[in-house]
């Protein structure tokens, strides 16, 4: 992504541009690439991007890149709906276009055009795809936790049934205390409960889902 000016700046609207972030948290996104893309950081003095970021605004490299990536997707966007220069956007939360990775831009891009032919307004558009991309992301995350969590689910269960059938609990903290001592019966008795108040939950949160299928 390019912003509309990429000559560099001097060192006075390096400060003035610098200033302007600050104050304007809700176009941070389009100021900061234009910081980034006009070398802001080199005309102050900075040694690198990463510096001027830490010190000016109190982020980190990696936080200052992925609002980058947010510009770069709120820029794409507002391309396919025609709606350029895209700093008169309102700002998509990063949260949301972090969802939007670079091999999903151009599907998103399409869905924007789409939705412009349809009638829909550039702005809602480019909101409504970013919405539903970050709507569809988060279901697939809770495709994989489910995925992962049923086979430990299993596991804990077969553990248990394990242990019901081979010990008596009666004799497990004595025993424990015997070899270990009663620091570690204690750590163990916090780590039980600890499990225990967790299975609770999830047999809760079962039951509340069959009950309502």
């Amino acid at each position: 992504m390019a912003t509309d000016i990429a000559k560099a700046l001097t060192q006075g609207e390096a400060q003035e541009l610098t200033t302007r972030i600050k104050a304007n948290v809700e176009s941070l996104w389009y100021l900061l690439t234009e910081a980034k893309e006009r070398r802001a950081w080199d005309a102050l003095g900075y040694t690198s991007w990463g510096e001027y970021v830490r010190v000016e605004f109190d982020i980190s490299r990696i936080h200052a890149f992925r609002i980058l990536n947010q510009a770069n997707v709120i820029y794409e966007l507002a391309e396919a709906a025609g709606v350029l220069p895209a700093g008169n956007i309102p700002a998509i939360p990063e949260r949301q276009t972090r969802t939007i990775t670079p091999e999903k831009l151009p599907q998103a891009a399409a869905e924007v055009r789409r939705a412009v032919e349809r009638g829909v307004l550039p702005t809602e558009a480019i909101r409504e795809t970013v919405s539903n991309f970050s709507e569809a992301h988060r279901e697939a995350e809770k495709q994989v936790i489910a995925s992962d969590a049923l086979p430990d689910v299993r596991r804990v269960y077969e553990a248990i049934t394990r242990m019901k059938q081979g010990w008596n609990a009666e004799d497990v903290g004595p025993a424990i205390n015997n070899v270990y001592g009663a620091l570690d019966v204690g750590h163990v008795l916090d780590e039980v409960t600890k499990s225990a108040e967790y299975l609770s939950e999830l047999v809760r949160c079962l039951r509340a889902y069959l009950e309502r299928e």
